[in-house]
């Protein structure tokens, strides 16, 4: 089980990775954070009897998902091709290692009481891993960035301006109790799927403290749209435009407002506090299927290290 999760833009669950962008579900605010998103998504969230299979082939997914954004033509395709490549060879080599510690790290926490500052240091370890992967990508998606026409510039923003109207219409009409209930579904599929079945003291700890989330889809929309705006500006291709954008993408989380930032922090705290207080409680038959599913995870990471070493 992810060990960092906090809400979404839809009042759900989600891995503290994408905190900048907020969500995991297709709402990147450039085709930079797209392919970023792709790769954490195709690690984390899919099921671990997929997980080897979604990894190996990143090199066809990740333009694919991009094609969904920004029709590239066949040159601008190659040249992705062959940045990809490097890219995904250094991560295979040097982060699946890492990933495969953060999850025996987690293990190791549950022999003995999990506090929410355990799961706060795993929370940093991940943080850190989506901050390398977003810096090794940024000289490689700029680069690829500086082909795009001006039409399919236009076309991207268009595109997510539209997600931005269609979140605005799905998610603002919600009165506060469909969005604490949205969070709740989603929060009791993630325990089920690694705990397995909830109890009812279980249930009850939920739900007392889901009623404390503050209202999170207004601030996370108002920041996604101020940040259209800034990677957009950038985009006009204004002389040193390449810096620019990389100093945006580098700062971003500087640039967050005040109230983005406290809505985050609390709803952050609120769920882990939730996270830890299910893991103490576990039974014995949830404590047998979480360390399946720990394992599992564990058993895939280190297939797929020993594939990286295989081709070496």
């Amino acid at each position: 089980m992810n060990a960092s999760i906090e809400q979404n833009e839809g009042g759900g669950i989600e891995s503290k990775c994408p905190k900048k962008s907020q969500t995991v579900h297709a709402s990147t605010t450039s085709k930079y954070l797209l392919i970023i998103l792709l790769l954490s998504v195709s690690l984390f969230n899919v099921g671990c009897s997929k997980t080897t299979f979604a990894y190996n082939q990143l090199d066809w997914l990740l333009p694919w998902y991009l094609n969904r954004f920004v029709n590239l033509d066949q040159q601008q395709e190659r040249d992705l091709d062959s940045l990809l490549g490097p890219f995904l060879d250094w991560h295979r080599a040097e982060e699946l290692p890492k990933y495969l510690q953060t999850f025996k790290d987690f293990e190791g926490l549950l022999d003995d009481e999990v506090m929410p500052a355990d799961l706060e240091r795993l929370e940093d370890a991940i943080e850190h891993a989506w901050v390398r992967l977003e810096r090794r990508s940024l000289d490689w998606l700029i680069n690829l960035a500086t082909t795009l026409s001006a039409k399919q510039v236009e076309d991207f923003f268009q595109e997510l301006k539209k997600q931005q109207n269609k979140y605005e219409k799905k998610y603002l009409t919600r009165t506060d109790a469909e969005f604490v209930e949205g969070a709740r579904k989603e929060l009791i599929g993630i325990l089920k799927k690694y705990l397995g079945s909830i109890t009812p003291e279980q249930r009850n700890f939920i739900d007392s403290q889901l009623a404390e989330l503050k209202r999170s889809d207004r601030t996370w929309l108002d920041e996604r749209a101020r940040w259209i705006d800034r990677v957009e500006n950038v985009l006009e291709r204004e002389p040193r435009w390449q810096d620019n954008l990389k100093k945006l993408l580098i700062d971003r989380e500087k640039n967050l407002s005040e109230d983005y930032l406290m809505v985050y922090e609390w709803n952050t705290s609120v769920i882990r506090k939730i996270v830890a207080r299910n893991l103490n409680s576990r039974s014995k038959k949830q404590d047998r299927k979480l360390r399946k599913e720990l394992t599992k995870w564990q058993r895939d990471i280190e297939t797929l290290i020993a594939q990286s070493n295989g081709a070496s």
